[in-house]
């Protein structure tokens, strides 16, 4: 499963050096026609697929997606988003624990697939949220080595959380609010706080 890298399991996955998602991959030690039960979970649901997981996730972030309006107080300007590349993310924030063998490419690539889809809900939150006047989104292996181009502002995501940077300035962390509720609240409040940093970076 995965879990907070302080609450090791004798099976499992670790995110990163952060809970990152409200997910997990459970293998029951029931035996079905021979073969180990997998169900997957996101949130409080439970499915039997990924695919049916992923749905669900999908649905989620695009209601929180839905629900972003619009900033009355742009910072403008350009700014580029780096989110880290499939292969930066198998490599850096998933780390496997315990029997590995009990788990297949299918449990890997969900568990990858639902940390792309909150890095991408987040960049297209940013988007809609209308802080700048151009944002464009790439991914990479390494997010904060991107260049910034001729862009005013590099807004990148890696193993230590999100950053926002300029050409003249060191990176500064876009803290994520622990203290607001999961989902919208807290996706307002992560936006609230980029957006002051920009303006404060920006002066």
């Amino acid at each position: 499963m995965i879990s907070k890298p302080e609450n090791k399991s004798s099976l499992g996955l670790q995110a990163g050096k952060k809970w990152l998602c409200l997910l997990a991959v459970l293998l029951s030690a029931a035996l079905l026609a021979g073969c180990a039960s997998v169900k997957y979970t996101y949130g409080t649901q439970t499915f039997s697929t990924s695919g049916e997981a992923l749905a669900a996730q999908r649905a989620n972030l695009d209601g929180i997606l839905a629900a972003i309006q619009p900033t009355s107080t742009p910072v403008h300007g350009k700014a580029l988003v780096a989110l880290p590349s499939r292969t930066e993310v198998r490599k850096h924030y998933v780390h496997i624990t315990g029997n590995a063998s009990l788990l297949g490419q299918e449990q890997l690539d969900y568990v990858c697939a639902t940390l792309e889809a909150d890095h991408e809900m987040l960049a297209n939150a940013m988007q809609k949220r209308g802080v700048f006047d151009q944002l464009t989104t790439t991914q990479a292996e390494d997010p904060a080595a991107v260049s910034i181009g001729g862009n005013e502002f590099l807004i990148y995501c890696d193993i230590d959380g999100w950053f926002i940077k300029t050409p003249k300035s060191s990176p500064y962390k876009v803290v994520m609010d622990a203290s607001a509720a999961p989902g919208l609240p807290r996706t307002r409040a992560f936006l609230d706080t980029l957006e002051q940093t920009a303006r404060g970076l920006a002066k």
